[in-house]
């Protein structure tokens, strides 16, 4: 079951429903996975492949067994729809399934045709979404599949398998679009380089982490691509071919002189065997490690589906039915044995900061921020409009009997709320990515004691942004009357520094000219001399 936050329900408890589902799956696996670090914990100054120390792992189970804990719930009193607007999400959707469902349902939404505008009768629009548009331009849709050998090393923790996996299975991805990168000739003159991603116009991909039939490690891809001519996919010469058809028959014809027909001969298991131009170069960006990538054009009516199926995809027009075949490529990244544990805290930490869903070339936006995508409908008035209808419930999930206690209408927070603490927010972001840079260097160097500076290091983060959040809330609370911004920079330099910085002078203006003052506040605290919000 998947929702998305922003989908309308005709009830409180089918929004309830929705995650109590999932929140279940959510609950096993964690639980799980703590049980197991429990049993088999870390080495002390254990620091992983992608930089998280024991504490930070311990950190991320904690923060996935607490998602969706607290919910918001948005009710239009204009139709009584009910819709999630906003929860405390864990935001890892390869581990947790509440998160996946939520991400893979929000990806469908924005590839796929939208309604916008203001809720009354009438005033809203049908918005084509980025498939219907690439369809438009006659783009053709091709489902590929990119799989390769992954053999997991005996000497090495699972942890750091998952790792390689998922990192080897990305470079190789990497090397195959660059084979068919854009470039710019003399003149400005755009062209494309020779390989078969050269004649992709815009796709997606998602990467999915399963173990394979025999128990081996399985990372491999999903990708909806949209092309402007066919991928080659010849293995043979048509007309040798078909000149040994007439003497041998389709079947019969000798190994030795099928192979002399083929256009590339490659090594594979010791062995000579042909493939395509496209199989070719997915072989090379492997090293060796794969030939089996499939590229399925689609078609309206998907040949091996069910007679159901067919009958579904029939009533549906052409960018319909490929929205609805792209559940394959947007939906979860992971389908976890709960009972194994181990593979769930190695997916974790293997795609921690790493990116599970890749947006080419027409789908992502350019320089010139253009994009086939549609953006996210945020047009301020519109948004002000919205809230007059609007109501907010909070739902808390209780853990003992499995469900969401009674909702509690006024408690959810409102929706503006956001951005009163726009500042604060920019402030916390930037001193964020101090902290980003910083780690970046301790890992860069290889200390020694690693852990330790890793765990001061998150602990000095988190001093710092409780000493934001504080200021913030200090000066809510003296100059809410004069409704003065925090200046971001100054904000940011406090919590970095551990300083008071100097009042500017607009500031002293403003209370000359009769601005409220409801206390004189911390020495030196900058506060911006603007007008009221």
């Amino acid at each position: 079951m998947n929702y998305t936050t922003g989908a309308a329900n005709k009830s409180i408890e089918s929004c309830k429903a929705q995650v109590t589902y999932l929140k279940g799956f959510n609950l096993a696996a964690s639980d799980a996975m703590a049980a197991y670090l429990d049993e088999n914990p870390l080495l002390p100054g254990y620091v992983s492949p992608t930089g998280l120390t024991a504490a930070d792992i311990a950190e991320k189970i904690g923060r996935m067994h607490s998602c969706a804990t607290i919910l918001d719930v948005s009710r239009d009193i204009r139709n009584d729809t009910f819709a999630i607007s906003r929860g405390n999400w864990c935001k890892m959707p390869a581990v947790c399934a509440v998160c996946a469902g939520r991400v893979a349902k929000d990806r469908r939404r924005r590839f796929g045709d939208q309604e916008t505008g203001p809720g009354l009768p009438g005033a809203r629009r049908r918005v084509p979404g980025v498939i219907r548009k690439a369809i438009d331009r006659g783009w053709r849709p091709v489902m590929v599949n990119f799989t390769m050998r992954h053999k997991s090393d005996p000497l090495k923790d699972n942890i750091q398998n998952w790792y390689d996996a998922d990192r080897k299975m990305k470079r190789a991805i990497r090397r195959f679009v660059l084979m068919g990168q854009r470039r710019r000739g003399s003149g400005g003159a755009v062209y494309y380089s020779a390989g078969e991603f050269g004649k992709t116009r815009g796709g997606v991909l998602g990467y999915e982490y399963p173990r394979g039939a025999g128990g081996e490690i399985h990372v491999h891809a999903h990708a909806l691509l949209f092309v402007n001519s066919p991928f080659d996919y010849r293995v043979y010469d048509k007309d040798k071919r078909r000149e040994l058809e007439k003497i041998y028959g389709k079947s019969n014809i000798p190994e030795d002189e099928l192979k002399a027909a083929a256009l590339v001969l490659v090594e594979f298991d010791n062995k000579k065997i042909p493939v395509s131009k496209l199989t070719y170069e997915w072989l090379t960006c492997t090293g060796g490690q794969g030939v089996n990538i499939k590229a399925i054009p689609v078609e309206h009516v998907p040949p091996g589906a069910s007679e159901k199926k067919k009958r579904y995809y029939a009533k549906l027009d052409y960018a319909d039915s490929v929205y609805q075949q792209s559940r394959e490529v947007i939906k979860y990244a992971s389908t976890l044995n709960y009972s194994n544990a181990a593979d769930g805290i190695g997916i974790m930490v293997a795609t921690a900061g790493a990116r599970t869903f890749e947006v080419y070339r027409a789908f992502r936006k350019n320089a010139r921020g253009e994009s086939l995508a549609n953006d996210n409908y945020d047009d301020t008035l519109e948004v002000d409009f919205e809230a007059q209808f609007h109501t907010s419930f909070r739902l808390h999930y209780d853990a003992n009997t499995g469900a969401y206690n009674a909702s509690c209408e006024g408690a959810g927070r409102p929706a503006d709320d956001y951005r009163q603490h726009a500042n604060a927010r920019r402030a916390a972001a930037q001193f964020i990515g101090w902290y980003r840079r910083r780690r970046r260097d301790i890992l860069r160097l290889q200390y020694s004691d690693a852990a330790f500076r890793l765990d001061q290091l998150k602990g000095f983060l988190r001093y710092r942004l409780k000493e934001i959040w504080m200021l913030h809330e200090r000066k809510n609370t003296m100059y809410s009357a004069a409704s003065f911004r925090m200046i971001t920079y100054d904000i940011y330099q406090y919590a970095l520094f551990g300083d008071w910085i100097k009042r500017p002078p607009s500031f002293e203006k403003k209370l000359a000219a009769g601005a409220p003052n409801q206390g004189a506040g911390p020495p030196g605290m900058a506060l911006a001399a603007t007008m009221p919000a």
